[in-house]
């Protein structure tokens, strides 16, 4: 189903750039200070769709990276809280052996 969603989109996109490239030949001069180059529009709408999309992956990727590490150091937090509350249960099982043994060590006396 996300591979028909995908390929769906695609085609979708596709279909948009050719639209805009037929509908936008006129050239335009796009002054970069250094040169002038003259490019017909829809090239240059192909450019900076192409670029935007790059910054919004490498913005994407950053977070993503950030919520891998933020998990990693939790998921570590996490283990060391469970290896204490492991060792927190051995000790209560073994306090209430020691209050057993002494209770019944009591009853023996008290009988």
């Amino acid at each position: 189903m996300s591979k028909f969603v995908s390929y769906l989109l695609t085609l979708i996109f596709l279909a948009l750039g050719v639209t805009l490239g037929v509908l936008n030949p006129t050239p335009v001069v796009l002054d970069l200070f250094l040169f002038k180059p003259t490019l017909p529009l829809s090239v240059i709408l192909a450019i900076v769709f192409i670029i935007g999309l790059l910054f919004g992956g490498m913005l994407i990727a950053m977070q993503l990276m950030s919520l891998r590490w933020q998990l990693r150091k939790q998921q570590r937090v996490n283990a060391r809280q469970a290896d204490k509350i492991v060792q927190l249960n051995k000790q209560v099982s073994e306090q209430k052996k020691v209050l057993r043994s002494e209770d019944t060590h009591l009853n023996l006396i008290d009988k």
